[in-house]
């Protein structure tokens, strides 16, 4: 038997595929239109490198005559064949939807509806699970986009023992390290000093001939708070790296295997505009058949983030993505309007400011009780809560 799968196709062109890994036809025919002719190409060179035999089929948004026409046209393509057609009407105008479902019913065909997490039988009400996942690159290829680079990440023990001293440095020795930070921001890597000598701290870097960075700080009191030996120490340090190293360390635990998560995601720019960095995510999760996009900012939080937020999930995701912006500090004091602005572009804002204290591994300032120094692994496990905390609660809704 001869298994035809007949898709409407619209700009996002997701829900057609899904059927696709769950039925396995043999024959796939896209039912688009001159409008969204594009997303139609895309789908059709993905579903051609997997081996799947492939039609495009141009049809009328508004002329449902003639598109019941085209439909008929593929049937009797069969005509005298044990064949089984599956019709996927998620995607489309109405008029094109009426047009293909008539015909489906006229000859006995099943009709579906899907999306992210499940396939809807119209015709007899039943609802079967999505069952199947998407790999990221295949997402990114049916969206039409494409991949500058990308670090799948892995737990690498080194890494994460560098990002935890930062963190536990950045609490203890705040003032300190803002100035570095601003000092830093300001002066750009090239210029950035290898000595910086402030209220009593010093801070020195070097490298070795194997190319290891050697990082210290020292406070007023001539103790060492802060000692790194590593290849991307300065970058760890100064450009935020160990909070994005926490935050998708937290996901990956998270995730449990089940979701791809990547870091350091560049796509190539969409119509050549290299002078923008909207196309780069600090960390990707494929949950499934989805993306979400993760932005990290470890100190201020810019006024245009939840602009850039937004842009990068329409340009790069599907409807069903989510983005989250997850900020060490507490962004709505600068920014009265952020959390406004990101209810309105659909941006899930985790702040970890509200837990700095237990983060730090002391009681604040107003507390009665003294200082408690706590585990690096207590650190992470405080901060990692908060994070899969507002995730589980966002997925809720995915």
């Amino acid at each position: 038997m001869t298994r035809v799968y007949i898709t409407l196709i619209s700009k996002e062109a997701l829900p057609a595929y899904y059927p696709v890994k769950k039925y396995k036809p043999d024959v796939v025919y896209l039912l688009s239109t001159e409008q969204v002719k594009t997303s139609a190409e895309n789908l059709k060179k993905v579903l051609i490198e997997e081996g799947y035999e492939c039609f495009e089929v141009l049809l009328d948004a508004f002329d449902g005559r003639k598109n019941k026409e085209k439909c008929e046209q593929i049937h009797q393509r069969y005509a005298g064949e044990e064949t089984e057609f599956i019709y996927n009407l998620t995607c489309g105008t109405k008029i094109m939807a009426f047009g293909a479902y008539s015909v489906a019913l006229s000859h006995h065909a099943t009709v579906i509806y899907t999306d992210s997490k499940n396939c809807i039988n119209l015709v007899t009400d039943e609802v079967e699970p999505l069952d199947t996942t998407v790999d990221g690159e295949t997402i990114i290829k049916i969206k039409g986009q494409q991949l500058k680079s990308k670090d799948a990440y892995k737990a690498n023990p080194e890494k994460f023992a560098c990002a935890l001293e930062i963190l536990q440095f950045r609490e203890r020795n705040s003032p300190f390290y803002h100035k570095l930070i601003k000092q830093y921001q300001d002066l750009k890597e090239k210029k950035f000093p290898d000595y910086v000598s402030w209220k009593g701290y010093v801070y020195q870097y070097d490298k070795d001939p194997d190319g290891v960075q050697v990082l210290s700080v020292v406070n007023k009191y001539g103790k060492e708070v802060l000692h790194l030996e590593q290849p991307y120490a300065k970058k760890y340090l100064l450009e935020g790296r160990w909070f994005e190293e926490l935050v998708a360390r937290a996901i990956y635990d998270w995730a449990h295997g089940k979701y791809e998560v990547w870091t350091s995601v560049v796509f190539k720019p969409v119509n050549n505009d290299a002078k923008v960095d909207k196309n780069e995510v600090d960390i990707l999760v494929n949950i499934g058949n989805t993306f979400v996009f993760i932005e990290c900012k470890s100190g201020k939080v810019p006024q245009d983030i939840i602009y850039k937020c937004k842009s990068v999930k329409d340009t790069y995701g599907s409807d069903k993505s989510k983005c989250v912006l997850i900020a060490m500090e507490n962004c709505y004091k600068a920014n009265k309007t952020l959390d406004e602005k990101a209810k309105e572009s659909g941006v899930h804002i985790i702040l970890l400011q509200d837990n700095m204290h237990k983060i730090a591994g002391t009681t604040p300032k107003y507390s009665r009780f003294p200082k408690r120094p706590i585990s690096l692994q207590e650190n992470f496990n405080k901060m990692a809560s908060t994070i899969t905390k507002s995730l589980d609660e966002i997925m809720i809704n995915k």
